[in-house]
């Protein structure tokens, strides 16, 4: 069973989903959504330990009305002052012990009760262990440099001085033994929530991210496969339009069809592991999605639109699916680009090169000034860009040389590690 962080000290409701196990004692947990009425308690309780003691010492040996008024003033002054324990202990303690020292030892600490040793305990739990031990050691001190002076100044026994230093000693000990296991304990929880409260923030954080890439990689495949058939299609059906050749319109129209029909084949395949619960790698990226198809098809297809296309490789065609997919990525951008935007090209060369340690890709059109004054979106651009940036390697795509559109890209064939 598990209750809101609100029934943990310093806990916020606006955390539930952290969904820490609920503190265990109904008492314990009435006590940490009561601290104020648990501090007036220590008051009255302080009070009604202390002032008992104080009226037998002043029956014993009656004090004039000025000493009866500093006993009364000083046992509700260390009283009240546990109010403030929390945000204030170490105050609250030099106020509490001060009377010991300021007054006649034995008066005061009957008058004082067990107010220094609850302060003391605040300083364990509420400040640090270092602190409480500090404090222990000074009080100590204190009462015994206080004892010695007034068994030389005044007619103050050696047993009164062992009695009042023992009894402060152990008093103020225990006091400061129990409040280092609370304080520790308390800070020990603070810390584990702290940690939750962390790992949950991280992994909301990291849930973003990876939606976000998500989204990414769907647009970029999106655009990879939509934008490339498209351009054929347009290409196929202008060419269809512009023929009086009944035959070679029916090839175009074919080409058409068969065109189409591969897109919505790699559409169904990348929708197909999106919705697929294997749709990871090892490692919890995102699975690529796996097509048939190859460069030397999707050249074909250029071909069969009037794009005077050619293909180069060079060694033996290798990589993973990751990476053959970013070269046909690679080919299909070049020459949709060729496409839409250099209709004046009189080639596109596409030049694949898996020869050495690398895989290099480089597309290559004479029609630079067309395609600079006619650019899309730049999106498949900035989609390949970052397709090469996770495989290691470069990409660039710019004017090239005598006046021609050049996209070039390489990287190495072993994947880099995660």
């Amino acid at each position: 069973m598990h209750s809101k962080t609100r029934d943990l000290p310093g806990g916020d409701a606006a955390e539930e989903d952290l969904r820490l196990p609920r503190p265990p004692g109904m008492i314990r947990r009435f006590w940490a959504r009561h601290p104020r009425l648990a501090d007036v308690l220590l008051v009255l309780l302080t009070l009604v330990l202390g002032l008992p003691t104080y009226l037998l010492l002043n029956a014993e040996t009656p004090s004039g009305p000025l000493s009866a008024t500093i006993g009364w003033t000083l046992a509700l002054v260390t009283s009240i002052a546990l109010l403030w324990r929390r945000r204030y202990p170490l105050a609250v303690f030099i106020i509490a012990f001060s009377p010991v020292i300021v007054f006649d030892p034995l008066f005061s600490s009957a008058i004082t009760g067990i107010a220094p040793a609850i302060a003391l305990y605040s300083i364990a739990v509420y400040r640090s262990n270092r602190a409480a031990m500090w404090g222990l050691v000074t009080a100590v001190s204190a009462t015994v440099l206080v004892s010695v002076t007034w068994m030389f100044t005044s007619p103050f026994e050696l047993s009164d001085a062992v009695s009042l230093i023992v009894g402060i000693s152990v008093l103020l000990l225990i006091a400061a033994l129990i409040g280092v296991n609370v304080g520790s304990r308390k800070r020990y929880v603070e810390a584990l929530i702290d940690r939750s409260r962390q790992l949950a923030k991280e992994r909301d954080q990291q849930a973003q991210l990876a939606s976000a890439a998500e989204r990414t990689r769907i647009a970029r495949e999106m655009h990879d496969i939509v934008s490339h058939s498209l351009a054929v299609v347009v290409t196929l059906a202008e060419g269809a339009h512009a023929s009086s050749d009944l035959e070679q319109t029916r090839r175009a129209n074919r080409a058409i069809a068969d065109t189409a029909r591969d897109a919505l084949g790699q559409m169904r395949v990348m929708l197909g592991v999106l919705r697929s619960e294997e749709s990871t790698d090892g490692a919890g990226a995102p699975r690529e999605p796996l097509v048939d198809l190859k460069p030397e098809d999707v050249i074909a297809t250029a071909r069969s639109a009037g794009v005077p296309a050619s293909l180069t490789v060079t060694g033996v065609p290798s990589g993973d699916d990751v990476q053959r997919l970013a070269v046909l990525r690679l080919v299909q951008e070049g020459l949709t680009n060729a496409m839409r935007y250099s209709r004046n090209a009189s080639f596109v060369r596409v030049e694949t090169d898996y020869s050495g340690d690398r895989i290099r890709v480089r597309v290559e059109n004479d029609a630079a000034g067309s395609q600079a004054g006619s650019r899309g979106s730049g999106v498949g651009l900035q989609g390949l860009a970052e397709r090469i940036a996770a495989l290691g390697g470069t990409f660039n795509a710019g004017p090239g040389p005598a006046n021609t559109w050049l996209i070039t890209a390489d990287f190495p064939k072993e994947r880099p590690s995660e």
